[in-house]
Order: structure tokens, then C-alpha cells, then sequence
């Protein structure tokens, strides 16, 4: 959460609106996905999306 409310700059509120397919597509547009700079690897998306209840192949 740091991440959202730090680096992007999102509001608890809109954080929390937000489905993972959304989070994952404003990740991926600020580049934050790759693993050369510290952001999430495609692999540890994949778990945060299965934690949260959404289907890691295909939904987005």
C-alpha cells in the first residue's frame, strides 16, 4: 500500500475502488512491473491477484 499511496499517489478511497486489472494496468503504464527496477515481477502480480480473488490468466 505504500506503494499506491506513496509513489502513485492514489487515495485510499481510489485504491480501494480500483480492481486488480485496473491496478495492474497503471503499474504496468508507470513501468513499475519490471523486475530491474524493484517493482512487482509478473510472477508476484500473479499471487497478489489470486489473493485478492480474481482469476492471474486472462481477466485483464
Amino acid at each position: 500500500m505504500a506503494l499506491a499511496f506513496g509513489r502513485l499517489g492514489l487515495t485510499p478511497e481510489t485504491f480501494w475502488a480500483m480492481t486488480p486489472c485496473e491496478f495492474t494496468a497503471l503499474l504496468e503504464g508507470r513501468g513499475l512491473l519490471t523486475p530491474t527496477n524493484g517493482g512487482l515481477s509478473r510472477e508476484e502480480l500473479e499471487c497478489l491477484v489470486a489473493l485478492l480473488g480474481e482469476s492471474a490468466s486472462g481477466s485483464c
